[in-house]
């Protein structure tokens, strides 16, 4: 990034130093925030200007039926793709009755940081409205790494010149669908529309609820979102619900010149199968309860403390080129942001910063993200290497369905069963086999976990090796070489 020139290098940041109209969609995965659980994509507070809105988390998902030309046996049936959730990242902002639109009005000032020291993204921009007002808008926006359902975004709000009146509106929006289709075919399985089905809908006071279902894969989804007001003026809040899709609370304030007008959003998500929505739904608000009893201080505290110890376990020091050094602590955060609170769930091709690749787990986990991660944290390889465990059975049945004895695992996927639709991917695909059981001697090789070899590594080895000893054989005219025909190469 250090190539263009609001992007200057900068040791421990990704840093925005002016706002660049051209720049809103590689910004948006840039500074997304994410603990492996959950993710939200780095869209501006006040959802405009955007690219694409994303709030993920890694397992839930949809399914939709494949519609094949000219089908064949072993196609996949189903595709599967991770759904974009509720939206608590919405804090519109109005000035005196002008909405603040970085498109719109003059930024004066802008400076965006993705701090990979303390775990958080923020922002400080001076805006002036098409009528010439001045303000100042600082936000800070974290997804922690100790608490794996919980986000937090502070959003303050300074009037610069003349008194004004301030209104911000906090949401939660469902079924936003504002991606562009791809036509690369590796992309088939996208899912748009109107997927979330309402459950369950919560407005008390200044806290909002919402509750969705998604009905192929039988999963269902429970948000909440508190807010902690501050300002040294009288203020008001109202509550209103257009639809099914969206809950909002809208805090207002007459702003004096310097004084700051401050609100903040905690956030809690919870999903898992239908069956269990009664459950969710009863703990979501006492799990809100608990996430805003730790004030956003205390949030930044203990992701520091995190970061302490992992850089401590870590950090790679490059002497003599400081975009290397940024590029390479960048990664890291990544590898830490995609896995930290992954737990028994697999780790998606591009993490949770956006819905490229579907969500979907490949290759790219066991043959690069689980070859660093076995060093950087042994905990969260073991516990994406337990999500291939728990997935054995369909990956024995997919062996069976080509003929075949042992576990032969998909291409691509999410539940554990094959989600490609590309043929040579889905049916001629067979290296993954060998990716997994070797990101389990890498790992068992490192961390000396004997009991996970016993427990869930050896039947992992065990059935992969049955797939291949019938899948190849050794050819006397390569001499002895053991071979194997009608694949696809790595």
């Amino acid at each position: 990034m250090g190539t263009h020139p609001a992007y200057p290098v900068d040791a421990w940041h990704i840093r925005e130093s002016s706002f660049d109209a051209n720049m809103v969609g590689k910004a948006e995965t840039l500074f997304a925030t994410a603990n492996g659980y959950l993710g939200l994509r780095g869209n501006l507070e006040e959802a405009t200007p955007v690219f694409e809105r994303g709030t993920y988390l890694n397992g839930f998902y949809e399914t939709r039926p494949y519609v094949y030309p000219e089908s064949a046996y072993g196609f996949a049936r189903d595709g599967q793709t991770m759904v974009n959730v509720t939206d608590g990242k919405i804090l519109r902002l109005t000035v005196d009755g002008e909405p603040l639109d970085l498109a719109t009005g003059m930024v004066l000032e802008h400076d965006r940081v993705l701090d990979l020291r303390r775990g958080f993204a923020g922002r400080e921009t001076v805006w002036e409205s098409p009528s010439g007002h001045r303000v100042g808008i600082r936000t800070r926006r974290l997804v922690s790494f100790v608490h794996r359902h919980l986000a937090a975004i502070e959003y303050e709000v300074v009037v610069l010149d003349s008194a004004a009146k301030l209104e911000i509106s906090s949401e939660l929006v469902a079924n936003e669908s504002d991606r562009i289709a791809s036509d690369d075919p590796r992309e088939v399985s996208e899912y748009w529309g109107q997927v979330l089905r309402p459950l369950w809908r919560h407005t008390e006071g200044t806290t909002l609820g919402f509750g969705h279902d998604v009905e192929r894969a039988q999963l269902a989804v429970f948000c909440a979102a508190g807010h902690t007001v501050t300002t040294t003026n009288p203020w008001a809040s109202g509550v209103h619900h257009d639809d099914d899709s969206t809950v909002a609370v809208h805090f207002s304030v007459d702003a004096q010149p310097g004084e700051p007008f401050r609100v903040v959003k905690h956030l809690v998500y919870d999903f898992g199968p239908v069956a269990e929505r009664d459950r969710m739904q009863e703990n979501i608000l006492p799990l809100l309860d608990d996430a805003m009893a730790r004030d956003i201080d205390e949030l930044l505290a203990a992701q520091m403390t995190y970061l302490d110890r992992f850089w401590a376990d870590c950090h790679v020091e490059i002497v003599g080129d400081d975009a290397m050094q940024q590029a390479v602590r960048f990664a890291l955060y990544q590898v830490l942001s995609a896995s930290a609170c992954a737990r028994n769930h697999g780790i998606p091709a591009k993490g949770l910063t956006g819905q490229g690749y579907g969500g979907h787990y490949f290759w790219d986990m066991e043959t690069y993200v689980l070859q660093a991660l076995a060093y950087l944290s042994p905990e969260a390889t073991a516990s994406a290497l337990e999500f291939r465990h728990a997935t054995l059975g369909a990956a024995r049945d997919r062996a069976r369905e080509l003929s075949l004895p042992g576990a032969l695992y998909p291409w691509r996927t999410i539940d554990g069963t094959e989600a490609s639709a590309f043929f040579p991917a889905g049916t001629a695909e067979y290296h993954l086999t060998a990716d997994v059981a070797m990101a389990v001697d890498h790992y068992v090789s490192l961390a000396a976990d004997d009991e996970f070899l016993i427990g869930s590594g050896l039947p992992i080895l065990v059935e992969t090796a049955r797939m291949w000893a019938a899948r190849g054989f050794f050819d006397p005219v390569r001499d002895g070489a053991f071979c194997i025909h009608g694949v696809t190469g790595p």
